[in-house]
């Protein structure tokens, strides 16, 4: 119970100081998370991962739609474990990470990209609201980092500002499969 209430602790003094240029080092997604995470959640977690460490030599739209589907795979598994249909929204979604690796033009991708990162941030809002009240802050760093985007630039002079939104998404996917998982809020999550 300790440890709970000192990870809270934490996230809330991270969430206070959010600073883009030192969010890449400070948010971890490399802590186990058991066998009752989804696969979904595991490849998203693996992912944002191996951007982190260098392990992937794509950017720009490369990382940008690869990105976009693994949030949107993650999330949709979170949504669908507690009784929530996104899918018709995530297809939307999916559709825009296409159009990010298809469009030839560099700031249509970055509109599409934009598009998909706050339309993810819409729906992580949605699902913590139905079955997640409690990560508020999570989510709402999310949205922060969607937003911080800039229509105006290409995507790979922006790799800094799409992978803290990776990794804003995967800290409240952990969040939230955490909280699905954790035997106490199992029986809140199946009773509301």
């Amino acid at each position: 119970m300790m440890a709970v209430a000192l990870v809270v602790l934490t996230i809330a003094i991270y969430s206070a100081s959010f600073d883009h240029r030192h969010a890449a080092k400070s948010v971890p997604t490399t802590e186990r998370i058991g066998d009752h995470a989804p696969e979904a959640v595991r490849g998203l977690l693996s992912f944002v991962d191996s951007m982190r460490a260098g392990g992937s030599a794509a950017g720009g739209r490369e990382l940008a739609a690869v990105g976009v589907r693994h949030v949107a795979a993650a999330l949709g598994a979170v949504a669908n474990s507690t009784g929530l249909n996104i899918d018709a929204k995530l297809e939307t979604i999916r559709e825009h990470a296409t159009q990010i690796e298809r469009d030839p033009r560099s700031r249509e991708r970055t509109a599409q990209a934009r598009a998909a990162f706050r339309a993810l941030a819409v729906l992580f809002e949605a699902v913590q609201q139905a079955r997640f009240r409690g990560l508020g802050p999570d989510v709402a760093n999310v949205s922060r980092a969607a937003s911080s985007l800039r229509p105006k630039y290409r995507l790979v002079d922006q790799d800094d500002v799409v992978q803290e939104f990776f990794i804003r998404a995967a800290s409240a996917i952990r969040a939230m499969n955490h909280e699905m998982s954790s035997p106490h809020q199992a029986s809140d999550i199946s009773t509301a």
